[in-house]
């Protein structure tokens, strides 16, 4: 582990100790990896979001920690060359990126798990898509049967006293939906009006 790595997950640990005394924080993070899968299926279920699909061996013992789990896809190797994956050290994932060559590093973009099949190690996220205007955009549009990369993170949301407001943006209603489906109490969902964008806002009224 690198002089960065050991400070910035210093800085994690300090801050995580100091928030515990005022508010309820979630365990420790557990260890990450980082492994190679394929793209299986493609599917548009609305305009500008894709389904995608993949698969690996890795999958079959990967195990999300929470309804609204999320992890990094690393895509798109230097043009002629092979995809290299980062080695999942510590939090920092983008100085991760930065110990790759320039020449080899890949792109990296964060997506939430929708479905984890474990028996058939498949793993399923949504993406939504604008164009060519940015690499996770711009790769999804063209996904096929390619090599790519999870990089595992992990949501703990932890036991809460009160109630707790989760807001969405309009690319992450469902996740938030994950949460409902997955947690104990009475949930109720409204919609929040914005004079820039609609927003959707599930109220979590009891967790037990």
């Amino acid at each position: 582990m690198g002089v960065k790595d050991i400070a910035y997950t210093g800085l994690i640990h300090g801050y995580r100790a100091v928030a515990s005394l005022f508010m309820d924080v979630p365990e420790a993070p557990r260890k990450h990896d980082c492994f190679a899968v394929s793209v299986q299926t493609v599917e548009d279920v609305a305009p500008r979001v894709r389904r995608i699909v993949v698969e690996g061996p890795a999958l079959r013992v990967y195990r999300p920690s929470d309804s609204d789990e999320y992890f990094g896809l690393v895509t798109y190797a230097p043009k002629g060359r092979e995809l290299v994956l980062p080695k999942a050290k510590a939090l920092n994932v983008r100085a991760e990126l930065e110990a790759i060559d320039e020449k080899d590093r890949p792109e990296l973009r964060w997506y939430t798990v929708r479905h984890h099949d474990e028996s058939q190690g498949r793993l399923t996220f949504d993406v939504v898509t604008h164009g060519e205007s940015g690499p996770g955009s711009a790769w999804a549009l063209r996904a096929d049967r390619v090599r790519v990369g999870v990089r595992t993170m992990s949501v703990d949301v932890a036991a809460h006293r009160g109630g707790q407001l989760l807001v969405a943006d309009p690319t992450s209603p469902w996740h938030c939906e994950g949460f409902s489906k997955s947690a104990a109490g009475d949930w109720r969902q409204r919609m929040c009006a914005s004079p820039h964008r609609a927003r959707i806002c599930w109220n979590r009224v009891t967790i037990r």
